[in-house]
Parts: C-alpha cells; sequence; structure tokens
C-alpha cells in the first residue's frame, strides 16, 4: 500500500524478486528505494560473517514496479541470478555487504558493514555516497581507509 507501506489489502500476492537458482549461496538483505523513475532493488550475495574469508557483496537490480521484474545494468533478471556489483572487497575491507540506503538532502549513501583486514577482522559500519551514473545506475568508492 503506497500510502501506509504495509502490504496492501487489495493485492496479498507474494512476488519473487531475486534468485540464484544455478547457485549454493543466498540472496539476503534485500533493500528497495525508487528514485529517478525506478526501483532499486539492493541484495546480497554470497558468504557473510567469517571475518577476513567473507566473500559478501552488494549487487543491485532495477524496475519500473515494486514488484518488478528487476535487472541489472546488462538486462539480466535478478530471478535468474543476475545483479549488478556495487561493492567491491579492496586490501583492507573485505565482505562489504548487508546494505541499507540512506537519502539525506541530495545525497543518498550506502550503508552497509565490511571486515577490516588491518584490524583482524573486526567488523565496521561503512556509510559512503553514492554516485549515480548518467545512465541511472549506483556505484561507490570503496576506498582503504
Amino acid at each position: 500500500d503506497p500510502e501506509t507501506g504495509k502490504p496492501s489489502v487489495e493485492d496479498d500476492t507474494l512476488y519473487a524478486l531475486a534468485s540464484r537458482p544455478d547457485h549454493p549461496r543466498a540472496v539476503e538483505a534485500p533493500f528497495i528505494i525508487q528514485t529517478g523513475g525506478f526501483y532499486y532493488l539492493f541484495v546480497s550475495f554470497d558468504q557473510c560473517c567469517r571475518g577476513v574469508i567473507s566473500t559478501y557483496r552488494v549487487m543491485v537490480g532495477r524496475s519500473e514496479d515494486v514488484t518488478g521484474p528487476y535487472v541489472d545494468r546488462d538486462n539480466v533478471p535478478m530471478l535468474e541470478g543476475g545483479g549488478t556489483q556495487v561493492t567491491f572487497e579492496t586490501d583492507r575491507w573485505r565482505g562489504p555487504g548487508h546494505n541499507a540506503v540512506l537519502h539525506d538532502g541530495d545525497q543518498d549513501y550506502l550503508v552497509f558493514h565490511a571486515y577490516d583486514a588491518r584490524r583482524v577482522g573486526i567488523p565496521t559500519l561503512r556509510i559512503t555516497p553514492i554516485i549515480w551514473d548518467d545512465d541511472g545506475w549506483p556505484t561507490i568508492a570503496m576506498g582503504s581507509e
């Protein structure tokens, strides 16, 4: 229901939005925002909670409808394992995932955790500006600090 943000009383359908049918690891931590005429579905792929050997990462797809279908930058449906990668591992930051998006004024921020390889893999909350490219896809700068 657009007015309340709660499930619609007119449509009680459960919609599948993302899947990895040929991959044993989960799709988790979904977060949807609406901006620029699209709904963006951010999810996390792969393995969390293993410190510096975590393979977690944030992926995104978009749709004109909140119920999908969501596709990545290459037009691969997220229900078929698609997703455009948003976070990337660095020498310092491992397993960057489980995100939310914060909108503040004219700026969007990606809020997520990553494991700090310089500090024995301690989980660390990261907040970084989202950069929207000319085609309307989000990217971030992971940085080393």
